[in-house]
């Protein structure tokens, strides 16, 4: 691969890297604003679906045998599995799980666990809404993705993720490569500039290894190429050089500098 193909691939790997990101971005403030659009007693199932759900007990000390379960029909099972504490919010919360029978028929089925001695009143249900076809139920997905693509938000955004990571690692490897050949034509790209009281001072990657010494001039070249002034090395290490510019010349990071 010539210097030239790299960097053409290097701009490519970070176009994609940022269609990566911004397809991530969208998933995710998506994904996260749904979860605010609806109550979260509220689930949209299939007939046939299994659903585990989880709610406060409101009782510290109850067990699960003090636990009234209302809900159950010929269509719709609710055991509870177990009562744990609360990780985030503290107390006690119920685990139960609902399975709702593939001749379950559409609409709304309130849920209601709660210990016995507390007015069922007072109890919010949470809402099992069985849908009778797939169009209705990726219809009610506060989700836009979810109810146009048919795809969870948090599995794309997973995806994109993954998309970032992959690109940003080959675009990394890919610079490593582009600035390995830029060094064996004396070439190298600024990666920093700074004022100083007399000029500018620029680093880049190009250092005593490379054949570079302090006192020596190298021209510095705008990102078409084109010729913009030079630079006195003041600073070398094995790797890297800082170079003294004038004020008047134009100069930022990414421009080029060549030791002749």
């Amino acid at each position: 691969m010539t210097w030239s193909q790299a960097v053409a691939w290097r701009d490519v790997l970070g176009k994609l890297g940022t269609l990566w990101c911004i397809l991530l971005a969208v998933s995710l403030l998506d994904a996260v604003t749904a979860k605010f659009r609806e109550s979260p007693l509220v689930s949209h199932v299939m007939p046939g679906e299994v659903i585990q759900l989880t709610n406060p007990v409101g009782e510290p000390n109850a067990k699960m045998d003090d636990l009234v379960i209302v809900g159950n029909t010929p269509t719709i099972a609710i055991s509870v599995d177990a009562i744990r504490p609360s990780f985030w919010f503290g107390g006690a919360m119920w685990h139960a799980r609902v399975e709702v029978s593939s001749t379950a028929a559409a609409g709304d089925y309130p849920i209601r666990i709660y210990p016995r001695g507390v007015p069922e009143a007072k109890v919010p249900a949470h809402h099992v809404i069985v849908h009778a076809d797939q169009q209705s139920y990726y219809g009610s997905s506060t989700s836009f993705i979810r109810r146009f693509l048919r795809y969870s938000p948090w599995q794309l955004a997973a995806i994109w993720a993954l998309c970032v990571v992959a690109t940003l690692s080959g675009l990394y490897l890919l610079s490593r490569f582009v600035d390995r050949l830029m060094a064996l034509e004396g070439r190298a790209s600024i990666y920093l500039v700074r004022s100083v009281d007399d000029g500018q001072e620029i680093l880049f990657g190009l250092g005593s290894k490379h054949g570079v010494e302090t006192g020596r001039r190298v021209d510095v070249l705008d990102g078409s190429g084109h010729w913009v002034g030079f630079g006195e090395v003041r600073k070398v290490d094995e790797t890297d050089a800082l170079a003294w510019v004038q004020t008047d010349v134009v100069v930022i990071p990414g421009f080029t500098v060549i030791s002749r």
